[in-house]
Parts: C-alpha cells; sequence; structure tokens
C-alpha cells in the first residue's frame, strides 16, 4: 500500500511500447498512483490509454513535456541536441512553450477536458532559464496543481553524471526557492531499487504533513507488438524496476508504513 502523502509516478507514458505495458501493469498492482504521458500520436497508445483510463479512473495523470517535433525526433543524443539549439537561439522559449502548450491541450482532450494532476519534463528541460517561466505559465493557465521541482541535493549530485547532474540539481534548488526537498528519484533515474531510495523513503513517515514524489521508469523486457511505435533506447536497468516496485510496496506493507525488511 502506497502511504497517503507518498505520489509513486511513472514517467514516459507514450515513448515506447515497453514502458507504456509496465506502466500499465503497475497501475494494475497497485505499486504506482500516478504516471506522466510523452507525446503520442499511435493507435497502440491511444487504445491502451483508454483502457488504462476506464480502469484506473482514479490515477492521477500528467503531462511529460518534451521537445520533440519533425525535426526533433527522441533519440540518445536528443537532449543535447535541444540544449545546443536553445542555446544558440535557433529554439526559442516561446517555441517550447507552444509546442508544450499542445501537448496539454492534446492530453486534456484525451482525458475528456479533465485537469491535469501535474506537470513534468523530459529530461527536466523545465528547469531551465526561460523554460522554467514557461512551464510555470502554462501550470498556472491550466490551472495544474504540481510542477515538478526534481531537488534531492546539491552535493549528492557532484559525483553523479557530473557535470548533467550538478547543473541540473543546482537549477532545481533555485526553483525549489528554500524549501526542504521532497523528491526520490533523481540520482536513481531509470534504475531504481529499494536499496538505494529506502533513507528518504523512511522519511515519508516522519513527514506525515508533506507530500514526497518518488519518479520511476518501469520497462517490460518484451519488444512491442506489429503496430506499436518505434523502440527507443532504455537503459537494461529498467527491466528490473517492476520488482524493485513490487518490493516497495512490500516495504509499506498493507497499512503503507515500512515493515522494517
Amino acid at each position: 500500500m502506497i502511504p497517503a502523502n507518498l505520489i509513486v509516478n511513472a514517467d514516459d507514458f507514450g515513448i515506447d511500447a515497453r514502458v507504456s505495458r509496465a506502466i500499465a501493469l503497475c497501475l494494475d498492482e497497485g505499486l504506482i498512483n500516478s504516471f506522466s504521458v510523452y507525446p503520442f500520436s499511435d493507435p497502440f497508445h491511444e487504445e491502451l490509454f483508454r483502457e488504462i483510463l476506464h480502469r484506473h479512473p482514479g490515477a492521477k495523470v500528467g503531462a511529460h513535456l518534451a521537445v520533440v517535433g519533425p525535426d526533433l525526433k527522441e533519440h540518445p543524443g536528443h537532449f543535447r541536441d535541444v540544449l545546443i539549439r536553445y542555446a544558440t537561439g535557433r529554439l526559442t522559449a516561446a517555441e517550447v512553450r507552444e509546442l508544450w502548450k499542445a501537448q496539454i491541450l492534446a492530453l486534456q482532450t484525451r482525458l475528456g477536458g479533465a485537469f491535469l494532476s501535474h506537470l513534468d519534463s523530459h529530461q527536466h528541460l523545465h528547469l531551465l532559464p526561460g523554460l522554467w517561466e514557461a512551464a510555470r505559465s502554462l501550470q498556472e493557465e491550466f490551472r495544474i496543481p504540481r510542477l515538478r521541482i526534481p531537488y534531492e541535493g546539491v552535493t549528492r549530485a557532484i559525483p553523479y553524471r557530473f557535470p548533467f547532474g550538478f547543473a541540473m540539481q543546482a537549477l532545481a534548488r533555485l526553483r525549489a526557492d528554500g524549501e526542504k526537498p521532497a523528491f526520490i528519484g533523481f540520482f536513481t533515474s531509470t534504475r531504481f531499487t529499494l536499496a538505494g531510495n529506502r533513507a528518504a523513503l523512511d522519511r515519508i513517515q516522519g513527514e506525515p504533513g508533506r507530500r514526497f514524489e518518488l519518479m520511476v521508469h518501469p520497462a517490460l523486457p518484451q519488444a512491442g507488438s506489429p503496430g506499436t511505435p518505434p523502440e527507443v533506447a532504455l537503459a537494461p536497468e529498467q527491466e528490473a524496476e517492476l520488482d524493485e516496485l513490487r518490493k516497495l510496496a512490500a516495504y509499506f506493507g498493507d497499512t503503507g508504513r515500512p515493515t522494517g525488511n
């Protein structure tokens, strides 16, 4: 059972059939209570999304904002390419905002006009100067309750994928505006383990008045069936996240409290 003050959010529904099927399975098993939707336009994901909404009407659904389009496709160097375009002025914050707004509108249409529960972004791009203001303005325009601030600590970021990890944590700290961090999973992104996050997860019980978010990226090993979107590069550890989430559920037990395992 997920504690009442913990949001377990799976990112990237729509990016790949292996990820989307894993998210559907996690919802079925009660391992997550929230997920973020990457922009998609294919029949496979349209059908799967409808099925999820039918089976889990209470699940929190958010937009996983991404900078993708006709000439900006998801690939291993996508983040670098977006940064270069943005830094050199070939991609402006205004253009990104319009792209993100279209993604929010498309997702709201799929939800029947219902409000989204949260906004976050692929590879935390919304933390960048200019894009943060764009994301905040969209949050206000669409009255979306939460905008992710993936801050876990600048000191821990020094040995983590330097300089990317350090830069992103420094930006997240600025966005947190001095608030005590309540985010878990930045340092285990696409390779979540219960053991690697147990100390942070144990804080949840000690601060019942605070809302925590745990970010996960589960994936199933089998490839998509014919007609599903082309697969993207996934971290090998993503296939293990499903079992780790099952360990997490067992750790919190039926009451939502740690079992001491």
